[in-house]
């Protein structure tokens, strides 16, 4: 069960990283990004390097 559980959390974090890097290719600013996850705009920038 933990290993289910360490799998899907993984699987969410990945899809909000290709969530914030659609988001940002298609225009939207880091601060918008940041109101709409609940992410700081330095944790972002991390994620879309």
């Amino acid at each position: 069960e933990e290993g289910l559980e360490k799998g899907r959390e993984e699987g969410i974090e990945q899809g909000k990283v290709q969530l914030i890097r659609g988001m940002h290719k298609n225009g939207m600013s880091l601060e918008d990004i940041a109101k709409f996850t609940g992410l700081s705009t330095e944790e972002i920038q991390k994620l879309l390097l």
